[in-house]
């Protein structure tokens, strides 16, 4: 079967960013699944937030003890 499909396309500097979609796709069911690859997106941030904290505590709880000179 073939189907025409739209694409579109927006460059962030060096990077492009593409959405394909059938051409006759309502803009109401694009914008629910743009919410949702945002919410994913939004998702995989806050786990690397959390990682990046829970790393910084574990350094922070580390105690460095001084070794006696001989």
């Amino acid at each position: 079967m073939i189907k025409q499909m739209v694409k579109l396309e927006h460059k962030i500097g060096d990077r492009a960013y593409y959405l394909f979609c059938d051409s006759d796709s309502p803009t109401i069911e694009i914008k629910e699944a743009l919410s949702k690859f945002t919410a994913v997106v939004v998702n995989v941030e806050e786990k690397a937030k959390e990682t990046a904290q829970q790393e910084n505590k574990k350094d922070e709880d580390e105690v460095i003890t001084p070794t006696e000179v001989m």
